[in-house]
């Protein structure tokens, strides 16, 4: 897409305040914006991460088209993780940008049947730079696409944690992300397919540094999409 549609989708949030009750016309509209976060991730390859996520959450509720799992987003983008979510999911989802935001909330606002979803400005990060939390809310599942650069991440109160932000803002996230996970929850991490191996070798190293032991399951990719993204799953052990 030109940069004229985008900054037309940006006036058009902009003009509109806090309304999120929009026309079918004007949410289709702003469905063309294509500079968040997970403009990149197939359809397809984000119902594979959904489908793999049924292997390991034990749940008697449980279906082929429901799951009443509890979700962190960090970075939710234009809401494609919540689109393709099953049934009895609730999220608690972030953006760091607000035009993402703003589109994601009104998009996937009441799409899931039975599911709750809270919407914040902002990033997990923010959540750390005051001090070390130890008592975060754990989740069942974990489903991150972060950037490679976040200002707001050099900001964590753990000097070491701030430095690699600074250096590498996907791992940061990664690490982070371990604080809200227990036994048996599952990390999908996505992040492009050039890149994949090199992070794998990374997380590896600083493998210490995680909350909780996050032990690598699988390697998911949608090889019959134009897809430049992969979904790196781990577990919680």
């Amino acid at each position: 897409m030109n940069s004229n549609k985008n900054t037309q989708i940006e006036n058009f949030i902009d003009g509109i305040g806090e309304r999120y009750d929009l026309s079918t016309e004007q949410l289709l509209f702003m469905t063309q914006y294509d500079k968040c976060y997970d403009n990149g991730l197939s359809n397809q390859l984000v119902r594979m991460a959904w489908l793999s996520c049924f292997e390991n959450i034990e749940m008697s509720e449980a279906s082929s088209s429901s799951l009443p799992a509890k979700c962190l987003v960090p970075f939710l983008g234009a809401g494609k993780i919540i689109l393709e979510a099953p049934k009895n999911t609730s999220f608690w989802a972030f953006n760091q940008d607000y035009y993402c935001h703003f589109i994601a909330k009104s998009t996937t606002s009441g799409v899931l049947k039975n599911s709750f979803a809270k919407y914040d400005f902002g990033t997990i990060a923010e959540l750390f730079m005051v001090y070390e939390h130890k008592d975060m809310p754990v989740y069942d599942i974990v489903l991150c696409q972060p950037p490679k650069i976040c200002t707001i991440a050099t900001l964590d109160a753990n000097e070491a944690m701030a430095k690699l932000a600074g250096n590498d803002a996907r791992l940061y996230y990664f690490l982070r992300s371990s604080y809200f996970m227990a036994k048996g929850s599952v990390l999908i991490f996505f992040i492009e397919i050039s890149e994949a191996q090199e992070f794998m070798k990374k997380v590896e190293k600083y493998k210490a540094a995680t909350y909780v032991s996050l032990d690598f399951d699988d390697y998911i990719s949608d090889e019959k999409s134009d897809n430049s993204f992969v979904a790196l799953k781990y577990l919680a052990v």
